[in-house]
């Protein structure tokens, strides 16, 4: 009887201990947009945008902005595949 209480406490020790490990891990590919603000009374009204998302974008990623009033009017490619 002994043996099969300790038997399932190791059990569910370890099943807790690879759920916990699980939940603790950061969320995959995070992206970020730089600048992270900008006003409305902006004396320029153009606004340059920088993605990073580790290593999301290639040659042939491209861009669609679905907005009424926004238009993107261009897209340059850089080297390191983690911007765009």
């Amino acid at each position: 009887m002994k043996k099969n209480i300790l038997s399932s406490t190791l059990i569910f020790c370890q099943l807790a201990v690879f759920c916990l490990n699980g939940a603790a891990l950061p969320p995959e590919s995070p992206v970020k947009t730089y600048p992270l603000n900008w006003f409305a009374g902006m004396a320029w009204n153009k606004v340059q945008i920088i993605v990073q998302a580790p290593f999301a974008f290639g040659a042939n990623t491209t861009f669609k902005v679905n907005y009424p009033g926004i238009t993107l009017a261009k897209q340059v490619v850089l080297p390191n595949p983690q911007y765009a």
